[in-house]
């Protein structure tokens, strides 16, 4: 079941080719000479006629791409001309939009949209997807709201007990990491609180699956002192504490 899609990249001056090749998809580079490199096996395989997206983002190294999976599934990559690699795959547990969607095989069509340099008003950008309904001739579209899609990643660190959030480096002059294990798929929110529980910022507000992930933790225009991170899940409440000094 070969399929092959390809779309010009401005950031990189290179054309990046998505391949199906049965249960999996090939990425490739070619270069405005005709040639390939960096050929990569992702294991989600594109649907059948498909246009992927493409985000770029100005200074970024990488850009991120979407396309459907056949299985009520979005993949993300993270692919530069040095390699490219699955981030996530957006499913009904993160998406509930996602749940009984059937990829038709006669073409969907993807595009990130960019209204205001790349982003909508809360800075995180947005995925549409449009394709003929199976049914009928009406078109069906879906509009997906992404978190931010460079910063936060699953991690390979071992799995941390239920419940349990670390902050590193500790103490900080300004930005940190959060790792934190997610029990179950869920909607997932972080924030940072002064030790008398009043928020200062929200770091993340969205759905995660269930795994250890990590995420960027900007602490800068915070005075020095003990700060708590409050993360809530579909389990419950838990804190992480972290120490800002100046």
């Amino acid at each position: 079941q070969y399929f092959y899609h390809v779309r010009w990249v401005e950031a990189f001056q290179h054309f990046l080719i998505v391949s199906r090749d049965g249960s999996a998809s090939w990425l490739c580079w070619v270069d405005t000479l005709g040639v390939p490199s960096s050929w990569i096996r992702i294991p989600a395989p594109v649907t059948r006629e498909t246009r992927f997206a493409v985000l770029e983002r100005p200074g970024e190294t990488a850009c991120t791409v979407a396309y459907t999976t056949g299985a009520n599934q979005v993949a993300l990559i993270s692919a530069s001309l040095a390699g490219s690699h699955l981030v996530r795959l957006l499913s009904p547990e993160t998406h509930e939009s996602l749940a009984n969607v059937r990829w038709v095989s006669t073409g969907i069509a993807l595009e990130f949209v960019a209204p205001v340099q790349g982003h909508f008003a809360d800075g995180l950008p947005r995925l549409l997807i449009a394709q003929n309904r199976d049914d009928s001739d009406d078109i069906r579209t879906l509009l997906l709201r992404l978190s931010s899609l460079s910063s936060v990643q699953a991690t390979s660190r071992l799995p941390l007990p239920q419940g349990w959030v670390t902050v590193y480096p500790s103490p900080t002059r300004g930005s940190a990491t959060l790792v934190l294990r997610v029990p179950r798929s869920g909607p997932v929110r972080v924030d940072v609180v002064n030790v008398l529980g009043r928020v200062l910022r929200t770091v993340w507000e969205d759905p995660l699956a269930a795994g250890v992930w990590e995420l960027p933790l900007s602490l800068e225009n915070l005075v020095s002192g003990l700060y708590l991170v409050r993360v809530r899940t579909a389990v419950g409440v838990t804190f992480g504490k972290v120490v800002v000094l100046k």
